[in-house]
């Protein structure tokens, strides 16, 4: 995996070498946006509900999964629907020849059928997708995806330097995102294909064993094996065994809507800087806000949404066994505390409407707290660094990287230059980080009637944005649309703050917890406030603000001279004052690092607990 990613890293290199910065913005941008509006209205509501639901344990006959597979289905009737709707909004014509070489609206509307006809097929592979999450195989996730992408840089970099003529380089794009499409499908089917052949009736799905185990642990359910994947036609839309039930669970397509409209919402902010620049921008401008944001997003791909995945599904187990909710739920739970003056409190669970023990729920809170400081903290910390650091070493980066003048590094205030637009994208970095794992919190608690207020709050952080946008472009540029991001990204990180604080005066837990069987550690629960821990220690916050004053300064003393001595110089002043960085947190944050490691054997300890009770209850199936 690691040995892909490096060669898929070098190829992006060589193709942006070779690429004209018009031609990169118009693939990155108005086509960009085209695939992932189609893909994120047609599924992400879906992803969201139907990951709520495991698979572990369950037999593929069974009622509840093939209400599952049939709601899987649908993204697949929106996604070619939604795919031609959004074509409709693709500029006909350029507002600019590409680079001088003739690339013409015919040729964007070719690459727009193709993106379209991509996001139709990507779209056959979300069943096959959501049962291998509801299985969870998160590995299988990565795998597929990395492999695509490899299959899609290669594509790309072929036809463009050695197939299509620069007229026609447009195309090249829209020929490899098919290409991708292609790989998800075939190794998503071709996964269940092959557990079906293998007698996945007997066996189980290969590769959850693991992952069921601690879910397993986590619910407190007595079956232990991975869904039993009886046939490969119980993947297809079938009635439910039971006469009396629905193709569809009510509730869940329900849910799967609200989400979907709320997403809308949520897509017009994440991808509002892609519609505001295929509006009023030149192509050249799209181009290096692209490749900006190619560069900046990398942290975002490799760091942080594994992180955040990983969170979301672990923040949902622990707090179904907390017994608590959230909103108004929450007050009522409060108020109940103060008027029976119990140290321990005990309410239901009205999302999964089930009861939880004292020791379960108090237990559960503290992880989930400690969990949520930890994680929370762990991605503020890395977002400063590149806050902090990449801010003023972007221009060394891309010398490296892009050497000549195609993509011109920009400086001061304004300039059109890829370093300059790069170097403020590191910034919003820290906000993705921080909105990332905060927001994986919200939307593994929240209730129905959360999403509704989600979805107002979307609308006002969007309004932000947008209402920032024109106004910072028309003072500082390109980098003036980066600045607007970070202000609505800003509403919605505060926003999440507030829900975490909510949630946990709602969730009622006791201070003190004996240990025993299935409880934390005393170490996770020796945190002292109500409140998670999320924000890094003061000198911490201080080193960080010395260290960008120093590199800033470092960096328009030094790497403005064109030798290749002072930018040397830079580079080693810079590790010097991050190792003083380092050394400062090492310094003020032991309780941080307990807790990480506390998280780490209490995971640790579920994964050999859930992996003897299901020897065990295998064993005695055997014996019976």
């Amino acid at each position: 995996m690691v040995l892909q990613r490096g060669v898929n890293f070098v190829l992006n290199q060589l193709l942006l070498r070779h690429v004209d910065p018009a031609v990169f913005g118009l693939a990155s941008v108005p086509l960009d946006l085209l695939l992932n509006t189609a893909l994120f209205l047609s599924r992400e509501g879906f992803r969201l509900t139907l990951g709520r639901t495991t698979l572990v344990g369950l037999s593929s006959d069974t009622c509840e999964f093939r209400q599952f597979v049939n709601l899987s289905w649908v993204p697949v009737l929106l996604g070619p629907l939604v795919s031609l709707l959004s074509l409709a909004f693709l500029p006909s014509t350029h507002n600019e020849d590409i680079g001088g070489k003739g690339q013409n609206a015919d040729v964007l509307r070719q690459t727009g059928l193709l993106f379209c006809l991509a996001a139709s097929l990507e779209s056959l592979s979300e069943p096959a997708y959501l049962v291998c999450q509801g299985c969870l195989l998160t590995t299988l996730r990565s795998a597929s995806e990395g492999l695509a992408t490899f299959i899609r840089s290669i594509i790309t970099f072929a036809l463009l330097v050695w197939v299509l003529p620069s007229e026609k380089a447009l195309l090249a794009f829209g020929f490899a995102q098919v290409g991708y499409s292609v790989v998800l499908i075939l190794v998503y089917w071709g996964y269940l294909i092959y557990v079906s052949l293998k007698g996945g009736g007997q066996t189980g799905i290969p590769g959850a064993s693991k992952e069921a185990a601690m879910d397993t642990a986590s619910t407190n359910q007595t079956t232990q094996t991975p869904l039993r994947l009886l046939a490969l036609s119980h993947l297809l839309p079938r009635p439910p065994s039971s006469s009396s039930a629905l193709w569809v669970e009510p509730s869940h397509l329900a849910l799967a809507f609200a989400l979907t409209g709320q997403s809308f919402f949520k897509h017009l902010l994440t991808q509002g800087d892609k519609i505001v620049l295929s509006i009023g921008s030149s192509h050249y401008s799209q181009g290096l806000y692209a490749l900006a944001q190619n560069y900046g997003s990398l942290a975002a791909r490799l760091l942080f949404q594994p992180l955040e995945e990983s969170g979301r599904l672990m923040f949902a187990r622990l707090a179904a066994g907390n017994g608590g909710v959230v909103g108004e739920d929450a007050a009522e739970a409060a108020d109940d505390k103060k008027k029976n003056k119990m140290e321990t409190s005990v309410t239901t669970d009205h999302r999964r409407g089930r009861g939880a023990e004292p020791g379960e729920s108090a237990a559960s809170q503290a992880t989930l707290k400690v969990l949520v400081g930890a994680l929370v903290k762990t991605v503020i910390l890395v977002g400063l660094v590149f806050a902090c650091f990449g801010f003023n070493y972007t221009r060394v980066l891309l010398r490296l990287l892009l050497p000549g003048r195609r993509w011109e590094t920009g400086v001061g205030v304004g300039a059109e230059g890829s370093g300059e637009v790069l170097s403020w994208y590191c910034l919003y970095v820290l906000f993705l980080a921080v909105n990332g794992m905060t927001e994986a919190f919200v939307y593994a608690v929240a209730t129905q009637r959360d999403v509704v207020r989600l979805g107002a709050l979307a609308a006002v952080s969007f309004a932000v944005f947008a209402g920032l946008t024109f106004p910072f472009i028309r003072w500082h540029g390109t980098v003036g649309l980066v600045l607007a991001n970070c202000a609505g990204m800003l509403v919605r990180i505060l926003f999440s703050l507030h829900y975490v604080r909510a949630y946990f005066d709602g969730v009622v837990s006791t201070r003190k917890q004996d240990g025993g069987e299935g409880h934390v550690s005393s170490t996770m629960l020796s945190t002292r406030e109500k409140q998670p821990d999320m924000f890094p220690h003061p000198v911490v916050l201080a080193s960080f603000v010395a260290a960008f004053a120093a590199t800033y300064a470092s960096d328009k003393a030094l790497v403005s001279i064109d030798e290749v001595e002072p930018v040397l110089k830079h580079v080693v002043f810079g590790g010097m004052v991050f190792i003083g960085v380092i050394v400062s947190i090492l310094w003020t944050e032991h309780e941080f690092f307990e807790d990480l490691k506390s998280i780490r054997r209490l995971a640790t300890g579920r994964r050999e607990e859930a992996g003897s009770k299901a020897k065990s209850g295998l064993d005695g199936k055997k014996g019976a």
